[in-house]
């Protein structure tokens, strides 16, 4: 899980970065909302990337 969450940093994250920034940049006074909206995107990102990940783990452990 850690080993998994370390390449999610170097592969996800800097992706949103960019449109974080893009956004920030057209509207700064809703930077709030877009800071939120940007979490949420990152988490279930990172979330899906680790259920796709255990799922493989177990049919393989299964067989």
């Amino acid at each position: 899980m850690i080993i998994s969450a370390k390449i999610e940093k170097n592969s996800i994250i800097p992706m949103y970065r960019q449109i974080f920034i893009c956004a920030e940049a057209h509207s700064p006074f809703r930077r709030l909302q877009y800071s939120q909206d940007f979490a949420k995107k990152v988490f279930f990102a990172i979330f899906a990337r680790q259920i796709s990940f255990l799922l493989t783990f177990y049919s393989i452990k299964g067989k």
